[in-house]
């Protein structure tokens, strides 16, 4: 086979959907590394049958195969057989970084700024990188912005800012610095100085090619939002999400949202609309469920007073025929509310539904699964955070099309959590949050010992993890995912690691994610006995 490694990477990462590059790097891989070789192919065909084999192989290669990634990357993840994800801080960017780029076709960088961090002179970024996510403090604004797009190279399409202070200021030298132009996507999560006038910037800069906007705890009011939608200055954008801090009071802008919207050229286009804590009205929600000429697949309506001003989404209408996946967490929803959704003839396209945070009690799970044909369609289904008990917990094992199921901070039970475990229930969920929720040392014992063979990632709260590893965990061996609720601890991650077969950790504090490989950890693992 001709060329060298990094030809060959070189080639898969310009041909990121294209399998062949890949399979012909398999096939020099085959007299150097046999079991790199298995491992790049099976994971090409992505065949379930093929899935035990190659979550074995990552487990016991996947070290070897990250390489110089070990020294500096806080995690990586495989994609076809290949490194195309990487986490870690500004030290990836270092020149040393150069060789480790060209081994592995790196299209996504997630970067952690510590305070005070500023960005080389000579950056390294992995050559097709398609997106860059950074975390940071409010130095980062001034500190990374300007120099960014100077530096990118010119494939990259996704940028998400998250806590990284931009302001009013800040977003016009960015857009001075041509960083916006290139983009399709743009993110701003926790940027509590991005108000009124940094979104007006923002929609008067060079982001023409933006398709996807996020704006995430961002200090803007619904008059500049209005302004936003009645102008729709991005003509490609077919993505908006926005979530304020809080729940806006009732007013006349909050109340002309939904108006400028439909009135706007963002009304036919969008197939994405999430506007959490920004409740649109009686008219509003009869509106977006009555007109004919939206082409939604993706909702959120969370925390906008669905209970009492939107019934008449619930009921819905041809404007939500297309949709989804819908968000309806933090609306004070009860059961009555929940029968008039499943009732409805106008949702059947629904297979994700969040109803997390919400007053829902096991009438409402029943309603949900027997009024209506959404219950034995839905793939996800959130319920953390509402009233339910053993009866509903028990009538989810009807469920069989579930792959996510998120129960914490619910009344649970062990024998709710037994039926659910039982052999044949759910037996496509691959993911079950359990997090804000007091577990029995009953059901940990449960969780340890009776393995859910198609399940690959469990979130808990760090308090039940770090009870659940205090033990031996025989039926977690087959886990790839933990996500913890709570502060980042290393001690603990290292007893996830040597007590299951967990290879990725997330450690989620305040909205914040700091994720950790097992290989990266560097530690010497115990025999899970």
């Amino acid at each position: 086979m001709q060329g060298t490694e990094e030809d060959l990477i070189h080639l898969a990462a310009v041909r990121p959907d294209d399998p062949m590059p890949r399979l012909v790097f398999a096939d020099w891989c085959e007299e150097r590394d046999a079991e790199r070789a298995e491992f790049v192919r099976l994971a090409c065909q992505a065949e379930p049958a093929d899935k035990p084999r190659i979550e074995e192989l990552l487990r016991s290669r996947g070290k070897d195969w990250a390489g110089d990634l070990r020294g500096h990357a806080h995690a990586w993840h495989f994609h076809q057989g290949l490194i195309t994800l990487v986490e870690g801080d500004e030290n990836l960017l270092a020149p040393t970084a150069r060789t480790t780029w060209q081994k592995n076709p790196v299209q996504h960088l997630r970067l952690h700024l510590p305070a005070g961090s500023r960005m080389p002179d000579s950056p390294h970024w992995p050559s097709q990188l398609k997106r860059l996510d950074i975390t940071g403090n409010d130095g980062v604004a001034r500190a990374w912005l300007p120099r960014l797009h100077g530096s990118l190279p010119s494939c990259t399409r996704h940028l998400s800012l998250e806590r990284c202070g931009i302001d009013t200021e800040s977003t016009r030298q960015a857009d001075r610095a041509g960083l916006f132009s290139p983009l399709i996507n743009l993110e701003f999560r926790d940027n509590r100085m991005f108000g009124d006038n940094a979104l007006r910037a923002l929609a008067r800069s060079a982001a023409k090619n933006l398709r996807s906007l996020t704006l995430h705890h961002a200090n803007i009011t619904p008059v500049a939002l209005g302004e936003l939608l009645a102008d729709a200055p991005f003509p490609m954008l077919e993505e908006l999400c926005v979530a304020l801090p809080a729940a806006f009071p009732a007013g006349p802008a909050l109340q002309a949202l939904s108006a400028n919207f439909q009135a706007g050229p963002w009304s036919n286009q969008l197939t994405r609309l999430e506007l959490a804590g920004l409740p649109l009205g009686v008219e509003g929600y009869m509106g977006l469920a009555l007109n004919r000429a939206l082409n939604l697949q993706r909702l959120g309506a969370s925390q906008g007073r669905v209970a009492t001003e939107g019934q008449h989404l619930l009921q819905g209408g041809p404007g939500i025929e297309s949709v989804r996946a819908l968000n309806l967490s933090g609306n004070e929803l009860e059961n009555q509310h929940v029968q008039l959704l499943a009732r409805s003839q106008h949702w059947s396209a629904l297979e994700e539904l969040n109803l997390s945070r919400n007053r829902l009690s096991d009438l409402a799970i029943n309603s949900l699964l027997e009024d209506g044909p959404i219950g034995r369609q839905l793939t996800r289904l959130d319920l953390a955070r509402n009233r339910v008990g053993g009866p509903g917990l028990m009538a989810l094992a009807n469920c069989q099309n579930l792959r996510f199921l998120g129960m914490g901070g619910n009344y649970l039970g062990p024998e709710a959590i037994e039926t659910l475990w039982a052999e044949g229930t759910l037996p496509l969920l691959e993911e079950i949050d359990f997090s804000a929720s007091p577990l029995e040392e009953k059901i940990l014992r449960l969780l340890r010992t009776q393995a859910k063979p198609a399940m690959k990632t469990l979130a808990l709260s760090d308090h039940a993890a770090g009870m659940m590893v205090s033990k031996a965990c025989p039926a977690l061996q087959g886990l790839l995912h933990m996500r913890i609720l709570g502060k980042s601890d290393w001690h603990l991650a290292r007893q996830i690691f040597a007590r299951t077969g967990a290879i990725d950790l997330e450690f989620i504090d305040e909205g914040r994610a700091w994720r950790r490989n097992r290989h990266a950890m560097e530690m010497p693992l115990r025999a899970s006995v």
